[in-house]
């Protein structure tokens, strides 16, 4: 019988189930419990045993390293996007993969002036401000004229229906 737990522990077909279901769920420890058939509601002492947890690390790990593409794969996918939707007539999809495959190769930069003239004077700064607060107080003003006509047109609490 494979021991159970400690660092050196063989993974029981359990265990091993519960860590594969854990990697394919996207890290959910409930349901890759409930997946690798254990009965009750606590998928953390499972979770944390040391053994569960090298075998998730090694998992993770080689899982990482085939899903990562290179800049030449992501291209060579982009291209074929565009191709396949400029073929298919849908020309938005295909100008999307164009412009995200332009950018990758740093065909499109864009910029951004920071240098803006903050000289404003004093006066221009107050007459900002004034003429801010006045249009808060037209909108306020609006508001409470609507609310005026929204009342007038409710029936008052002494009115015989």
């Amino acid at each position: 019988m494979p021991k159970i737990s400690g660092p050196d522990a063989k993974l029981t077909e359990q265990q091993e189930s519960f860590c594969q279901e854990y990697i394919r769920n996207g890290g959910d420890k409930g349901a890759a419990y409930r997946a690798a058939g254990y009965k009750g509601t606590n998928p953390s002492k499972v979770y944390g045993l040391p053994n569960v947890q090298r075998r998730l690390i090694e998992l993770i790990q080689s899982q990482s390293a085939t899903t990562v593409l290179t800049k030449s794969q992501i291209r060579e996918a982009l291209t074929r996007i565009a191709n396949d939707a400029e073929e298919n007539g849908q020309y938005g999809n295909a100008i999307r993969a164009l412009e995200i495959l332009g950018k990758s190769m740093g065909m499109f930069i864009e910029t951004i002036d920071h240098n803006v003239n903050m000289q404003r004077s004093r006066e221009d700064v107050e007459a900002e401000i004034t003429r801010i607060i006045g249009r808060a107080h037209k909108m306020n003003k609006s508001i409470e004229f609507e609310q005026e006509e929204i009342d007038d047109d409710r029936p008052s609490e002494n009115t015989i229906h």
